[in-house]
């Protein structure tokens, strides 16, 4: 099961669906995008291969408590929709973060989409084609989580 969630303009709190296949996800994806595009407004899409997505929770020393853990740490694959080119974002299971190289060499002018209801940018150089970050969600849905292969990845601090 993968449990997909988003935040459209007016809502005040995550909208999560789960599905199975990949015509779920396709479809859950056209419609998302079609209406961030009539809406112009491009906002994340959070995809997580599990059930339930942790909660909230608190501070602890130096770690993070979620109130109910979920499934527990998984992979993480994040894109916008409802724009022509998008940024991806893979987390791996303990949090690091990988974005997705496209191919400008700058970082402006930068990409601005919602995450959460809130104004969010992205460099230049991690938009890719729509198309390909779709492929990417397909690639994640189907192996479990596993890091996209169809995607260079901005790994360490160069471009």
């Amino acid at each position: 099961m993968t449990l997909i969630m988003w935040r459209g303009p007016g809502q005040v709190s995550d909208q999560q669906q789960h599905i199975q296949t990949p015509g779920e996800l396709d479809a859950t994806l056209d419609r998302l995008h079609s209406q961030a595009t009539a809406d112009r407004y491009p906002q994340y899409i959070l995809i997580y291969p599990g059930d339930c997505y942790p909660e909230d929770g608190h501070g602890e020393a130096d770690r993070w408590v979620p109130a109910d853990p979920g499934d527990g740490p998984r992979p993480e694959l994040v894109l916008t929709i409802g724009a022509v080119d998008s940024p991806v974002y893979w987390y791996e299971r303990d949090g690091r973060e990988h974005a997705s190289q496209g191919t400008a060499h700058d970082e402006e002018p930068e990409f601005e989409y919602f995450c959460g209801g809130q104004q969010s940018y992205a460099p230049a150089w991690s938009l890719i084609p729509h198309e390909q970050a779709r492929e990417a969600a397909r690639q994640f849905v189907a192996t479990g989580g596993q890091r996209p292969d169809n995607i260079t990845w901005h790994d360490d601090g160069t471009r």
